[in-house]
């Protein structure tokens, strides 16, 4: 039996899971002492795999609006300044794009 592909907003409910999971090991270490080497790989584990879900919805084509508009929050998340945007996932934004410009075609 083949198991149905993972659609945009069932991987970012994986995202949103993953992200504050995210948020709340930085906030660990933080308080953790400095030069935590510990603390540093779970920060490097958390980004990783929130980083892990983001790609793989990038990766997932439109399937609806509401798709368009996941994938746009999912690019601003970091902030809409255009060199963040440009420095973090500038083939994503890019791919994003001529997407829109392909869904909007059909």
């Amino acid at each position: 039996m083949q198991q149905a592909a993972s659609t945009i907003p069932q991987l970012f409910r994986g995202y949103q899971t993953a992200n504050a999971e995210k948020r709340r090991v930085y906030a660990l270490a933080e308080q953790a002492a400095d030069n935590d080497e510990a603390a540093d790989v779970a920060c490097d584990a958390a980004h990783a795999a929130a980083e892990t879900v983001a790609d793989a919805i990038f990766a997932t084509p439109f399937a609806s609006p509401s798709d368009i508009a996941t994938k746009a929050q999912l690019l601003l998340a970091r902030g809409d300044d255009p060199a963040d945007l440009f420095h973090y996932r500038p083939d994503d934004l890019v791919r994003f794009l001529k997407e829109v410009i392909d869904f909007a075609r059909r």
